[in-house]
């Protein structure tokens, strides 16, 4: 496809996603495109990104790549659903990080903060967030 549009598609870099020693293909495309894997002498669609509210993308943090989906769409709101793999069928590990409105009818509320679903304060959600987003790889 036309490279300028917003909805191209696009041949990426190749990187072991799922932390198998092996390089998967990433497909660069709108809202963080496509991740394949190849095993079986078959082509699967390992990861892809699915809307504002699904963007994928992939960080290295502590010591593996990890497959990021974030949704940063709406004011006062947003998450982050990490996959850890060993293998691109075998989940080994999931972070869920968010940032909302205390109440989300009302902007002058005030922040929570989340790590897997347990509140979190401030500090520790910035200190989290620079070590993950520091080495975040877009894929669009």
């Amino acid at each position: 496809m036309d490279s300028k549009e917003w909805d191209a598609y696009s041949i990426g870099e190749k990187v072991d996603l799922d932390n198998d020693g092996k390089n998967e293909l990433i497909i660069n495309g709108p809202y963080g495109g496509i991740y394949l894997d190849a095993r079986d002498n078959k082509i699967y669609e390992f990861a892809t990104g699915e809307g504002n509210a699904l963007i994928l993308s992939y960080v290295y943090y502590n010591g593996a790549i990890w497959i990021m989906y974030s949704n940063n769409i709406n004011e006062g709101y947003e998450a982050y659903h990490m996959e850890r793999f060993e293998g691109a069928d075998n989940l080994v590990g999931e972070i869920n990080l968010t940032e909302e409105l205390v109440d989300a009818g009302n902007l002058e509320s005030g922040m929570k903060y989340t790590l897997n679903g347990e509140e979190i304060s401030y500090d520790e959600y910035t200190m989290l967030g620079s070590k993950i987003f520091a080495t975040e790889v877009y894929t669009n």
